[in-house]
């Protein structure tokens, strides 16, 4: 975790980094839904389709 005050996913990006949730059961991504990650990151259903296979 950052204590800069920078935004936590910005060293993900200095780093060449990326975060794709996959395969969430519909509990988590419903709660990915209701905190707004899903608006901050693509979540896909399927590992492959994460990793863009």
């Amino acid at each position: 975790m950052r204590t800069d005050g920078g935004h936590p996913t910005s060293g993900a990006a200095e780093a060449d980094g990326w975060l794709r949730p996959a395969g969430a059961v519909p509990s988590v991504l419903r709660t990915i839904q209701l905190v707004g990650v899903d608006a901050l990151v693509d979540c896909y259903l399927t590992l492959p389709q994460a990793l863009g296979r």
